[in-house]
């Protein structure tokens, strides 16, 4: 059980961290 909300923080932060530079990447295209 500890490791499955672990598992799952890890993949937040993965994901907001891919989610950033994405999102930079469309505001500067759409500049």
């Amino acid at each position: 059980e500890t490791d499955s909300p672990d598992e799952e923080m890890d993949m937040d932060s993965a994901n907001g961290n891919d989610r950033e530079p994405q999102h930079r990447i469309l505001v500067l295209n759409k500049h």
